[in-house]
């Protein structure tokens, strides 16, 4: 027996409001920071797995080494068009990202790099700031807050921060222009009366 027309229908309307989901509102990066950051980890995602530091997490994270993962994971899923393992124990220490839950507006990315940031304080856990730290410098950070108070917008928060502070460089790496400026495409013609 089909659904009924209104079930149908309501089914329809949940599916498309599942699809609006509330997107984490997140600043940019300087175009040349985030191009340094892209560089810079697949550098160091070369090496091994990435050092990942990860301050305050939300509960729906986990807690410890479990929170830890969940962050490294939802971290990497960020990264497109380069596979890239974040881990807390990695071996070698720098360059390393840092994952700031909590911490309040116009904190200095550079206290995040250098561990002196105050604590956050648990008064904004689904605010983020995504620090791509070269030792105790900041090459570029990204802040931002959730579209939503469920786990699930803490997820998004953290893979929408780590896309906008590695953006994929298809480009400069191995994209449009692959043959230089020895191949020209042009169109043209003329038209007179």
């Amino acid at each position: 027996m089909p659904p009924s027309p209104r079930l149908a229908l309501a089914l329809l309307a949940l599916t498309g409001l599942a699809a609006c989901a509330a997107e984490p509102d997140l600043g940019r990066p300087f175009g040349a920071d985030a191009r340094d950051a892209r560089q810079g980890l697949a550098a160091a995602a070369e090496r091994g797995p990435v050092r990942l530091v990860v301050l305050d997490p939300p509960s729906s994270f986990g807690v410890g080494s479990a929170a830890e993962a969940t962050a490294a994971r939802l971290a990497a899923e960020g990264v497109s068009g380069r596979t890239v393992r974040f881990a807390a124990d990695a071996t070698v220490p720098e360059p390393h990202l840092v994952l700031a839950f909590g911490m309040p507006p116009g904190t200095e990315p550079a206290s995040l790099c250098g561990g002196t940031a105050p604590a956050g304080m648990g008064v904004l856990p689904q605010r983020l700031t995504a620090v791509w730290c070269d030792g105790p410098r900041a090459v570029a950070d990204v802040s931002g807050t959730a579209g939503g108070t469920t786990p699930a917008d803490a997820e998004r928060l953290v893979w929408r921060a780590t896309s906008r502070l590695f953006p994929d460089d298809y480009e400069d790496s191995y994209g449009w222009n692959l043959f230089g400026d020895r191949l020209r495409v042009g169109l043209g013609g003329s038209f007179g009366f």
